[in-house]
């Protein structure tokens, strides 16, 4: 299955707010209303899929899926993500880097898929 096309996310978290996420020709990029997120995914030949993602704050209170931190906010960090594409559906598990205590569990739900390219013609001397 080709996941290009947009997804929506769900966090597996009390604190995690709807989110949207377009895969394109092995990109990502997603937000919900204070974390945008970008990075690169493949897709294996056994079907499993590969995401190395950079998450970054840009509005209002700082609020993680992982909870607060007392005076400190996750406000910036990168994860690799590894899981399988499955009828409509992106299973995804991962931690962030350089913390495998503070883990994560995706589930993207495909809203949408990729339109489709349009066929090329010859051009003629009449168009």
């Amino acid at each position: 299955m080709n996941p290009d096309g947009a997804w929506q996310a769900d966090f597996g978290s009390d604190l995690s707010e709807q989110s949207v996420v377009l895969l394109r020709n092995g990109k990502v990029l997603g937000c919900d209303h204070q974390y945008f997120y970008e990075g690169t995914f493949s897709i294996g030949t056994d079907g499993t899929i590969r995401a190395h993602i950079k998450v970054e704050h840009y509005a209002g209170q700082p609020r993680s899926i992982f909870g607060d931190f007392g005076t400190l906010a996750l406000v910036s960090y990168q994860t690799d993500l590894r899981g399988v594409v499955e009828r409509g559906k992106v299973h995804l598990m991962g931690s962030i880097n350089g913390d495998p205590n503070k883990t994560l569990v995706v589930t993207l739900t495909r809203l949408m898929p990729a339109p489709r390219r349009a066929e090329r013609r010859p051009r003629t001397i009449a168009d």
